[in-house]
C-alpha cells in the first residue's frame, strides 16, 4: 500500500510538472485578483468593494474554492477513469477500486491545499495583511474540515459508477451544500458547517484554535469524520451493487 501511494504521489507530481505552465499561470491570476480587489478598496473611502471587506473577500474566497473544488475532484477520479476506459484496471485491481480511489484523491489534496496557502500567503503579503491571520491554524483547519466536503464528493462519485449526467448532479448538490453551509453555523448536521466557522473567524479575527472548548473541536472533527465515513460507505454499497448488476457505465 505504501509503494502505492509513493507511486500515486510520483505521479501526481509528473502531471504537475507537464502542466507547470497552466497551473502557474492559475496561481499568478488568482493572486492577481485577490490583490486586485485589495487596492481596488484600499482608493476607496470606505476600502469596502461590494460593501465588503479584504477579509471577508478573502473569506469567501477560500469557502467558495474549497466547497466548489472538493466535489468535482473526487468524482473527476472516476469519471476520468470512465471516459479514458481504463475504469476496468480500477475493478480488478487488488487494491479495490475504493483505495485506489482514496490514494489518489490524497495526492491531490497535498497538492490542493498547497495552492491555496500560497495564494493566499503571497496575495497577503503584496497587500502588507501578512499578520491578517495565523496560516498554521488555517491549514490545520482546512485539513481536518475538507474531509466532510470529500465524504460529500465521495457519494457523488458512487452515483457517477452508475450514471453518465454526473456534472449535471454534482453542479445541483454543489449549490445545495453551498446554501446550507452558508445558512447555517455550527449545524452538526450541516457538513463542513464548524469548519466555515472556525475559518470565520480565523480569517476575520484571527481567533486560534485553542480558544474553542474541546467539546467544540470535538464535534468538528466528528462532523468531518462522520461525512467522510458515510461517503466510503455509500460508495462501498453502490459498488458492489453496480457490479452485481453490471451497470458500471463508460463514457
Amino acid at each position: 500500500m505504501f509503494q502505492l501511494v509513493k507511486v500515486s504521489l510520483q505521479k501526481q507530481m509528473w502531471e504537475i510538472k507537464n502542466n507547470r505552465f497552466r497551473l502557474f499561470f492559475g496561481l499568478i491570476v488568482n493572486i492577481i485578483l485577490l490583490v486586485f480587489f485589495y487596492y481596488s478598496m484600499a482608493n476607496q473611502k470606505d476600502t469596502n468593494i461590494l460593501g465588503l471587506g479584504y477579509p471577508t473577500v478573502i473569506l469567501i474566497y477560500s469557502l467558495l474554492w474549497l466547497i466548489l473544488s472538493s466535489f468535482s475532484q473526487v468524482s473527476n477520479i472516476i469519471t476520468n477513469e470512465a471516459k479514458i476506459g481504463t475504469i476496468e484496471q480500477l475493478i480488478v485491481s487488488p487494491y479495490g477500486m475504493k483505495n485506489l480511489m482514496l490514494i489518489r484523491l490524497f495526492s491531490q489534496s497535498c497538492i490542493s491545499i498547497f495552492f491555496i496557502t500560497v495564494v493566499l500567503i503571497v496575495s497577503n503579503t503584496l497587500t502588507n495583511n501578512g499578520g491578517l491571520f495565523n496560516v498554521l491554524n488555517f491549514i490545520i483547519t482546512l485539513v481536518i474540515g475538507i474531509f466532510g466536503l470529500y465524504g460529500i464528493g465521495i457519494m457523488l462519485a458512487s452515483v457517477s459508477l452508475l450514471s453518465k449526467e454526473i456534472n449535471l448532479i454534482t453542479m445541483v448538490i454543489k449549490i445545495g451544500v453551498l446554501y446550507l453551509i452558508i445558512k447555517f453555523n455550527t449545524n452538526f448536521f450541516i457538513p463542513f458547517s464548524y469548519a466555515k466557522t472556525i475559518l470565520t473567524d480565523i480569517i476575520l479575527n484571527n481567533k486560534p484554535i485553542t480558544e474553542y472548548s474541546y467539546s467544540f473541536l470535538g464535534l468538528f472533527v466528528l462532523n468531518s469524520v462522520m461525512y467522510f465515513v458515510i461517503g466510503l460507505i455509500c460508495f462501498s454499497f453502490i459498488e458492489k451493487v453496480a457490479l452485481k448488476k453490471g451497470k458500471i457505465v463508460g463514457y
